[in-house]
């Protein structure tokens, strides 16, 4: 398909160049005509003229700019354009002056002077420099376009490389994360961690099936991030003060999957204590067609480090993710206040 669609953008390139030449040379051939006169000898001229000027534009087209410009090599350009425009001048003028002759073609009307050879030669030098540099602003112009949409290939290419990297590095954590959970489950309530087995088996389907596609209605997310706080609900004690609001989850809107996971799971991780009182507060907001607010907020218990490393590989890709879907449409605030760690996400439709 992308061969097909290069081929076919090349055959119009060409196309419109050789309909830009036959109008120019048609033209003059139009204006003579319609005056009722039809003077061979000036359209003769006129075509060897447009001819070594197109010739020109070509040459620097095809070859001098692409072979020397393009590579930095500004002299050798220079110098061969030079002797390019002598010689196209010196092949102009000798066609000229032979087609005159063959024609019989008197040159100026008796009692006008002949222009100066010198000063028609200067002229002549003007219009190729002319000639030279719009094709110089043809082809780099060509050229920024050319670059500019691989650019935006490869960035769509990297971008896509970005999320799929990102998405092989969410699942197995998420994974490895509540298979921990289970795992402490099954030593105190079997029951508990069969119903445990149950709600993974739900969410790893949604991921599996949801997770890799771009954008999902937003109300299926957050009722995938219930379940996932109902599974995390299992390994709570009572000395955890744990509260969830979440507003606006019948919005038809969408989003990029899996953006709260994060966060609620880092809260479950950190914010939990078993030897005193701990707290974790998760309120989900969708504004309307606006966007939604996720703010949590858990306890810092002692001996948890907020900023190791892998507590900071989750957060990492979230900030990530969110560079990559919602340019300027995101923002994420990390913060510490009085023995409590809080992160506030905001994600714009």
């Amino acid at each position: 398909m992308n061969k097909i669609k290069t081929n076919k953008t090349i055959l119009t390139h060409v196309l419109m160049q050789v309909l830009f030449c036959v109008i120019l040379f048609a033209f003059p051939l139009y204006i003579t005509t319609r005056s009722g006169e039809f003077d061979l000898g000036h359209l003769s001229i006129f075509s060897i003229r447009t001819g070594l000027l197109i010739l020109l534009f070509y040459i620097n087209y095809f070859v001098l700019i692409p072979k020397f410009l393009f590579n930095k090599k500004l002299l050798s350009f220079v110098g061969l354009n030079f002797v390019l425009a002598l010689c196209l001048l010196f092949a102009q003028n000798f066609s000229i002056e032979s087609i005159l002759v063959i024609l019989d073609h008197v040159g100026p009307e008796e009692g006008k002077s002949k222009p100066d050879p010198y000063m028609r030669y200067w002229g002549d030098m003007l219009i190729d420099l002319l000639v030279i540099g719009l094709s110089v602003a043809v082809r780099v112009t060509q050229r920024w376009y050319q670059d500019t949409m691989n650019m935006e290939k490869l960035k769509a290419a990297q971008f896509e490389a970005d999320l799929r990297n990102l998405r092989s590095q969410l699942n197995p954590h998420f994974l490895f994360n509540t298979l921990n959970n289970i795992y402490a489950l099954i030593a105190i309530d079997k029951d508990k961690a069969q119903d445990s087995v149950l709600r993974l088996s739900k969410l790893l389907r949604y991921i599996l099936y949801e997770n890799n596609t771009p954008f999902v209605p937003i109300c299926r997310d957050l009722e995938f991030t219930g379940d996932y706080i109902d599974l995390m609900k299992l390994r709570v004690g009572d000395q955890v003060d744990l509260s969830v609001s979440i507003t606006g989850s019948n919005s038809k809107n969408l989003i990029a999957p899996l953006l709260f996971m994060t966060l609620i799971e880092n809260a479950f991780k950190h914010g939990i204590s078993n030897d005193g009182e701990s707290f974790i507060r998760i309120n989900i907001l969708v504004e309307n067609e606006k966007g939604v607010l996720c703010t949590v907020e858990n306890s810092i218990c002692n001996g948890t480090n907020m900023e190791s490393k892998n507590s900071g590989i989750g957060l990492a890709n979230l900030e990530r993710r969110l560079e990559l879907l919602y340019p300027h449409k995101h923002d994420l605030h990390i913060m510490k206040e009085n023995n409590c760690f809080i992160v506030r996400m905001r994600v714009d439709f």
